[in-house]
């Protein structure tokens, strides 16, 4: 990330089964409802179309299930056994995770084009493969469960949320978690974040990049201790720690030439304002 710097910036804080050997393609839609169906060994189905799960449907994954339009589940379960470690690689252009039921994948990939989008949020046991696709979590939340740094993995791809939306990873490791959040509303915005927790008990943190001023989501940028004299008004970022409270190390990156150059770390804290929480001069790298 040679084009980065470290910013001092703004955060806050089924009777019938199917068993498939070979290859399966399948057209439009296809309906699992009920039923279990099973990807065994390195085999694959193909859905040129969307995917939805009804009536307790049962996905046991241990290939690769390819598909080019929705996953749409509404089976009142998870979809994909827990115990199968197989891929759903959304080889689409635009398109959508929804349901009225949460969907657990094990590695969830990204490739083709367009924006993958969450209308519910999801969960991720293994890895989670954005390559140079966006994945806009909305107002929902897309669940790393994986506690190892490396298993979120990207080229240009990055996750944005709105409002409520997250990127939630468990950590474990006194190691660099990365947070590939931007956004491609209004301005195109890389602006990762990465932590590193002082300690390895479990936990969790989640991120997201607001890619709008402060001010416009209630945090009043004019509203700031003295030692603070301009809070960024391109973006901002929001991050919370979830179950055990641990200390934990900060880098937030911002690209110079066109954010401009930060020195120190605000969050909105106390009265409440604006809080200096990193006063010392950061280099870019």
């Amino acid at each position: 990330m040679t084009d980065w710097g470290r910013k001092v910036i703004a955060f806050l804080l089924g009777v019938a089964s199917m068993v498939v050997s070979g290859t399966l393609f399948s057209q439009t839609i296809m309906v699992n409802k009920a039923d279990t169906i099973a990807i065994v060994g390195s085999d694959f189905i193909s859905v040129i179309g969307g995917v939805w799960n009804d009536s307790a449907g049962a996905w046991y994954n241990e290939g690769t299930l390819f598909v080019t339009d929705s996953i749409i589940n509404d089976g009142q379960n998870s979809m994909f056994h827990s115990s199968w470690t197989g891929t759903t690689d959304l080889r689409g252009a635009n398109q959508v995770i929804a349901g009225n039921s949460v969907t657990r994948f094990y590695d969830l990939r990204q490739t083709n084009s367009g924006i993958k989008r969450l209308a519910i949020n999801a969960e991720v046991e293994d890895s989670l493969i954005l390559n140079h696709i966006e994945l806009a979590t909305d107002s929902f939340s897309v669940y790393c469960q994986n506690p190892d740094p490396g298993i979120v993995t990207r080229t240009a791809g990055f996750v944005s949320s709105l409002d409520t939306g997250y990127i939630w990873r468990n950590t474990n490791l006194n190691s660099i978690y990365l947070f590939p959040t931007g956004s491609s509303v209004g301005t195109l915005r890389y602006r990762p974040v990465e932590i590193m927790p002082a300690g390895v008990a479990p936990s969790a943190f989640s991120v997201r990049m607001a890619n709008v001023d402060a001010t416009a989501e209630g945090y009043d940028r004019n509203l700031h201790d003295s030692s603070v004299c301009l809070i960024n008004p391109l973006f901002y970022h929001r991050v919370r720690q979830h179950g055990q409270n641990l200390q934990a190390d900060l880098a937030l990156f911002y690209d110079d030439a066109t954010d401009g150059y930060f020195d120190a770390i605000a969050h909105w804290k106390n009265v409440p304002r604006w809080e200096n929480i990193n006063p010392v001069a950061l280099s870019p790298l």
